[in-house]
């Protein structure tokens, strides 16, 4: 038995591609966190949930705010196709 193709509207494949984009984003980022937080226990740089609670400075902050903003453009841009 074949299947019929799926055909979706066009703003619905527009959504699903920024569904798809976030989740890799999330993935990788996760990923990352984990690695990161497994490497410095065992360097014993830093105890579980212990870099929650640093502080950050205003470079910091604004660096993560352009992060945060590319991401977001990544994430909405195949929305914004016509």
């Amino acid at each position: 038995m074949t299947e019929e193709p799926l055909y979706m509207p066009s703003g619905e494949a527009s959504l699903w591609q920024a569904v798809l984009a976030l989740a890799q984003e999330l993935s990788v980022a996760r990923d990352r966190i984990d690695l990161l937080e497994r490497g410095l226990a065992a360097k014993e740089v830093f105890a579980a949930g212990e870099l929650e609670r640093l502080p950050l400075d205003d470079d910091a902050v604004a660096i993560r705010a352009a992060a945060r903003k590319a991401l977001v453009d990544r994430v909405i841009q195949p929305l914004s196709r016509p």
